[in-house]
């Protein structure tokens, strides 16, 4: 249950009744740029010494504001990562509109443009794993943020396929993001080459792909 202002008496009936509150509230320019620079600061603390640094103290510390405040802008670390997460797909999804992958059909598409989602990742091999961390996470909060691997999927695929017309593309998602998430902690939990990992993908967008090309 989301609550856009603190009713108390409406909180006070849901946890009365054991449902889960989760609150909303907006935020000033001046807050809104903070939290901006708390996912930058969580990021370079991940990407240096993964997950275990992101702490809110930590990031606190770096954009100069108390444990207290950080409280009041992200409701835990989780939240904070899955934010970047989200924010992580989306400048993905712009290169892919800009730098088009090549390819003629939907699964050579499809195929480099997760090779190319691989090698990023291994680039920030550490902050990928912290991230994964966030995205599976059952904190509420972060469940909010980023409620499920399905959207990059989607995403992706909503710019790779473009006006190509794929049966059944709504099982295909599934089986995609799924085989992602394995890929990726493949290769950041378990020592898997980027190589191999896209390989697995690019087989996978031709078996699920190849008879819509």
């Amino acid at each position: 249950m989301r609550f856009a202002s603190c009713d108390r008496s409406d909180m006070k009936d849901a946890a009365a009744q054991g449902e889960t509150i989760t609150l909303t509230r907006r935020f000033t320019p001046a807050q809104a740029k903070k939290r901006a620079e708390a996912r930058r600061a969580a990021s370079e603390l991940a990407s240096a010494s993964g997950y275990e640094a992101v702490t809110m103290t930590a990031v606190a510390q770096r954009i100069g504001v108390s444990r207290a405040t950080m409280y009041q802008y992200f409701a835990s670390r989780d939240q904070l990562l899955a934010e970047i997460m989200v924010e992580w797909t989306d400048r993905i999804n712009d290169d892919l509109r800009r730098n088009p992958p090549r390819g003629t059909t939907p699964a050579e598409r499809v195929g480099e443009a997760f090779e190319r989602i691989m090698q990023l990742c291994a680039r920030n091999r550490k902050l990928t794993s912290a991230l994964l961390f966030a995205a599976t996470s059952s904190d509420p909060a972060a469940t909010e943020a980023f409620p499920s691997w399905s959207r990059p999927v989607e995403v992706y695929l909503t710019t790779l396929l473009g006006d190509d017309q794929v049966p059944n593309l709504e099982e295909i998602v599934p089986v995609l993001y799924h085989v992602l998430f394995s890929a990726l902690i493949a290769m950041t939990h378990r020592g898997q080459k980027p190589s191999e990992a896209a390989r697995v993908l690019r087989t996978t967008a031709q078996l699920l792909l190849g008879r819509g090309a």
